[in-house]
């Protein structure tokens, strides 16, 4: 099948760019603009919610972060993960713990508390489809797996701007971060898209880091700001 052919790509860029299982830099997956309601009349996009976990990429043999830097889940956990099938997600424990989350799946033994860790994925990068047709393949794929730590992320059909609104202050009361939406009929972009926006209560950015400083007082010896 194409996608496993993809799969057979991918792993022999892996091969080629590191022998240390390590990705050569960042990887480029897709990431989301900000939703501008007074732009975008969001009916008909998917909808899911914004979680607040680490973003993890499946090669489909091993699990890197978004800087390319390898996770070292258990067997266990990645044993019944699709073999050749690239998939994009977030490591995930639940809402409002993401320190908690980072914890556990930066650290190099393999902890048992990767029990509390669900892949909670949302999409496969390397399957030439619209996103509507990629998650009817990622549905049939993951309900074979079997498995109760590797799920997808549920989508809602948005109906209108006012049923977004709802649905954000539904997720904001259950102590969620925020809601997603995509663009149905959207190919897999590897880079920030306005095909993917976000939607939360609070702005964020990112930087660069470009120097630091000392604190001051007791703080005196260690870094007490950076320069971005």
């Amino acid at each position: 099948m194409k996608m496993e052919a993809d799969g057979e790509i991918y792993r022999a860029m892996l091969e080629q760019n590191s022998k240390s299982q390590k990705i050569g830099g960042a990887i480029d997956l897709m990431l989301a603009k900000k939703h501008d309601p007074e732009t975008l009349d969001p009916k008909g996009w998917l909808m899911s919610e914004k979680l607040d976990g680490v973003r993890c990429y499946w090669t489909g043999t091993l699990m890197f972060s978004r800087n390319g830097n390898p996770f070292t889940p258990p067997e266990w956990f990645v044993e019944k993960l699709p073999e050749g099938l690239a998939l994009d997600g977030e490591l995930w424990t639940k809402r409002d713990d993401f320190q908690k989350t980072v914890s556990i799946v930066r650290r190099q033994d393999k902890n048992e508390e990767w029990k509390k860790v669900t892949f909670m994925v949302f999409d496969a990068p390397l399957i030439k489809k619209p996103f509507k047709a990629r998650l009817n393949i990622l549905k049939e794929k993951i309900s074979k797996l079997n498995c109760d730590w590797v799920k997808l992320c549920e989508q809602t059909v948005v109906k209108s701007q006012e049923h977004l609104n709802e649905e954000m202050v539904k997720v904001l009361e259950m102590g969620g971060e925020g809601l997603m939406i995509k663009d149905p009929s959207s190919k897999y972009e590897h880079r920030r898209s306005d095909k993917l926006l976000k939607i939360k209560k609070f702005d964020d950015a990112e930087a660069k880091v470009t120097g630091w400083e000392y604190g001051t007082g007791k703080n005196e010896e260690v870094m007490g700001a950076v320069h971005v």
